[in-house]
Parts: C-alpha cells; sequence; structure tokens
C-alpha cells in the first residue's frame, strides 16, 4: 500500500524565533512586525478510511481554521547569527507547519518580499548584517510607502 504524502510541506528555515499557532490566533501583535497575515490554516485530508462496514469514506487529517489578522515579524525572516549572517528568507521563513499553512500564500510572500527588500537596502547602507536592522526604522520605512504591516 502507498500512503498519501502530506501536500503543503516544504523546507523551512528554523531561526531564534519560529512562527507557530499561537502567533496566529493567540499573540496576534509583534513589536517587529514587518507584514500581515490571514489565510486559513488549511491541510488536506491526509488520508480516506472506509468505516467498517464498508459503505460510507471517512476522510482523515483535513481542516481549515480561520485566524484574524496577526502581524509577521522580521526575525522570523532572518537565520540565525550563528548559522549565516546574511540571508532573508521570505517564502520558507521560520516556522511550524501549522502557521505554514497561513503564511504560504502569494500575497503574503509580496509583503515579506519587498520588507526583505528594504531590509536589504538598509543593511547595505550601514554596512551591516540583516539580523543587526533596526527593525524600527524598517517599519518607519514601509509606513513611508503605504506597506500596511500593523493591524489596524
Amino acid at each position: 500500500m502507498i500512503e498519501p504524502q502530506p501536500t503543503r510541506e516544504g523546507r523551512r528555515m528554523i531561526s531564534d524565533f519560529v512562527m507557530t499557532q499561537r502567533d496566529l490566533f493567540d499573540d496576534l501583535t509583534k513589536p517587529n512586525a514587518i507584514a500581515l497575515g490571514c489565510f486559513p490554516v488549511d491541510s488536506h485530508v491526509v488520508r480516506r478510511l472506509a468505516t467498517p462496514d464498508g459503505k460510507e469514506v471517512i476522510n482523515e487529517g483535513g481542516y481549515l481554521v480561520i485566524p484574524p489578522i496577526y502581524e509577521i515579524p522580521y526575525r522570523a525572516l532572518t537565520p540565525k547569527a550563528t548559522e549565516c549572517d546574511n540571508l532573508l528568507v521570505t517564502c520558507g521563513l521560520s516556522s511550524s507547519r501549522v502557521a505554514f499553512n497561513s503564511l504560504r500564500v502569494e500575497p503574503t510572500w509580496m509583503m515579506l518580499g519587498q520588507a526583505a527588500g528594504a531590509a536589504a537596502a538598509m543593511a547595505q547602507k550601514d554596512k551591516t548584517t540583516v539580523q543587526r536592522v533596526n527593525a524600527s526604522e524598517l517599519q518607519r520605512r514601509l509606513r513611508e510607502a503605504a506597506v500596511p504591516f500593523q493591524k489596524p
């Protein structure tokens, strides 16, 4: 028998900060926020099982839960300084499997990409690493560019 594989898996960075389900549903605001997320946390059915009488099929492992608008912190984009000192990760950002189900969509990646571009420019101009970019200054620049990154 061939076991079905999870459909929304991908390589993700593990940094000093890992976004989890709690960040999507409970701890919604971040002092160093640089983007917003709100896509449903969803997972396809992992497998289908027949009922004991064989007349019905039960789906196992699928879910869809809609989170409120949540903030994504800059530190989820930066790797551990001891592992890499000048990399910004927008699509495989530091997150758990559940959080990635919501973070994985293009509108979120576009916001993260704009923030990463601004942070990279700041790091280059200031001759520093991306881990040392001033998050408050990055937020100021994003605000000037009319990028929404804080909950209304």
